[in-house]
Formats: C-alpha cells, sequence, structure tokens
C-alpha cells in the first residue's frame, strides 16, 4: 500500500511538471515570426515556465511557491483569451484552450504537494495557512511580471524604468520567499513595497495606477490583512479572558489548618505491639 501511494505521488509530479513543460514548449513557436523580429520576451517567459516545470516536482514549499507563480501568471490570459474567443466569436480558440487545459492540471495535480507532512513542517502558521501561501504565489506571480516589465523597458532604452522595475521584482520575490520561511520581515517588505506602489499610481494616469494596484494587492490582502485579522482576534480572545475577584481567589488560595502536636504528650498511650517512636517536632 505504501509503495503504491509513492508511485501515484511520482506519478502525479511527473505529469504536473510534463505538463508545464509541454505548455513551456507550446509558446516558443509564437516568438518566432518570418517577417518580424523575434519576441525574445516571449522566449524567456517560456524558459521562466519551462524551469517552473521542473520546480513544481520538488518537495520544497519555496520551489512550489514560486513555480506556481509563473504557472499563474501565464494561464490567467490564457484563460482569458479562451473565455473571449467564446464569447465575442463563438468559437473555441484551440490553442488557447489547450494551454488553458495543460497549466489547470499542472495546478492541480501538484496541489498535494503544498500540505504534505514535511510542507506543513516546513511553514505551520497559527491560521490563515491557505491566504498566506496564496499570497506568496501571488507576490511570486507579481514579480514575474515586474521583472519581465524591467527586460522590457531596458530593451528599449528606458534604463531608468527598467531599474525601478527590477528592484520591485526583488523585493517581491523576497517578500514572497520570506513569508514561505516564517519570516516576520517578510509581511513587513511585502506591506512598505505595496503602500510605495499604491503612492506612486497616485502621480501617474488611470492605467498605470491600477496595474500598480494590482502589483501591490496580493502583499495588503493576503499577507497584511491576515497579519491585522489574527491581532485582532488575539487581543479580542485576552480581553474574554475572566479573572476572578480578591474575595474568590484569596478563598481559593487559602492556607490548609494543620493540626501540630506538642512535644509534652507523654499522656498518650501507645499500643503496647509498636516500638518506641522518637518524637519529632513540627514547626511551621
Amino acid at each position: 500500500m505504501a509503495s503504491t501511494r509513492s508511485e501515484m505521488s511520482v506519478g502525479r509530479k511527473v505529469l504536473a511538471g510534463a505538463a508545464m513543460i509541454g505548455a513551456a514548449g507550446a509558446i516558443v513557436p509564437h516568438a518566432f515570426h518570418r517577417y518580424y523580429p523575434t519576441e525574445w520576451l516571449l522566449v524567456a517567459f517560456a524558459g521562466v515556465l519551462a524551469i517552473a516545470g521542473v520546480g513544481i516536482t520538488r518537495t520544497s514549499l519555496v520551489a512550489q511557491v514560486l513555480s506556481r507563480g509563473a504557472a499563474w501568471v501565464m494561464l490567467a490570459p490564457a484563460a482569458l483569451a479562451t473565455a473571449a474567443s467564446v464569447m465575442n466569436r463563438g468559437s473555441l480558440d484551440l490553442n488557447a484552450a489547450g494551454f488553458t487545459a495543460a497549466l489547470s492540471a499542472a495546478l492541480l495535480l501538484a496541489r498535494p504537494m503544498l500540505h504534505t507532512r514535511r510542507a506543513r513542517d516546513e511553514f505551520a502558521p497559527k491560521m490563515f495557512r491557505r491566504w498566506f501561501l496564496g499570497g506568496s504565489t501571488a507576490s511570486a506571480a507579481a514579480g514575474i511580471l515586474a521583472s519581465g516589465v524591467a527586460l522590457g523597458t531596458a530593451s528599449i532604452g528606458s534604463y531608468a524604468v527598467g531599474a525601478s522595475f527590477g528592484a520591485l521584482a526583488l523585493s517581491l520575490f523576497a517578500s514572497a520567499v520570506a513569508v514561505v520561511r516564517m519570516r516576520a520581515w517578510g509581511v513587513l517588505l511585502g506591506a512598505v513595497t505595496s503602500v510605495s506602489l499604491i503612492v506612486s499610481g497616485l502621480f501617474l494616469g488611470r492605467t498605470e495606477a491600477t496595474a500598480l494596484a494590482l502589483l501591490a494587492a496580493p502583499a495588503l490582502l493576503m499577507h497584511t490583512l491576515p497579519v491585522l485579522i489574527a491581532r485582532w482576534r488575539t487581543q479580542g480572545a485576552a480581553a474574554r479572558v475572566r479573572v476572578a475577584d480578591e474575595g474568590a481567589l484569596s478563598s481559593a488560595c487559602a492556607p490548609a489548618h494543620l493540626r501540630v502536636a506538642l512535644d509534652d504528650v507523654d499522656e498518650i498511650d501507645e499500643p503496647a505491639a509498636d516500638a518506641p517512636r522518637a518524637r519529632a517536632a513540627i514547626s511551621s
């Protein structure tokens, strides 16, 4: 029975990795055109997805979170394209649908890896475990998107913008990994990064502000908010503790009444069968 379960676990991991690597391979042909320049950024995303296909077979929770983030970066637009093809044209886009099905299958097959005994030992918060894992996955996805923007803007000569998004990507990755490793500073870093993005969006246009708000949402809603809720619950539980009044406490802690015999009790007759006993004085 144990060997069967082990084989099933290995089979799930292999299928999940193969599905992601196959999806990465399906991206590459779309990056090369006969009359247009090669889309190297698309090739880079395909490479990241292929590496994630290897990472999703690992037992490390950090590898699982980063790999799932890469899968979601590619799955979300594919799912939207599939839905749009059905609603707008009334026909199914087979390429987008196949891509969506492959990545969805990979995520579902690998999901038990997040809840193994090793994964629970590695990451065991008192509450909101799923929320924290989802937040780290979303932060990793946001970091991959920020990396893509950094590469794209740097390739057209906007080095300052590229450097800014590169720093943002590093911050998002660091926050996601730190939270999974149970580091409190990861939540703080994510909160500071998210607030900075929202403040920066106030000075930009509506489209840019919306994009920055989406990048800031995972850390705020799935890392910072659960921590605040947990602290509020803890303080509420402490306030509801019933403390006994002084009278009840004094009665509960009243000293026991002890009977102490005096030394000069020679008149007490002892049974003849008993051996003579040495008198002991008890002092309190």
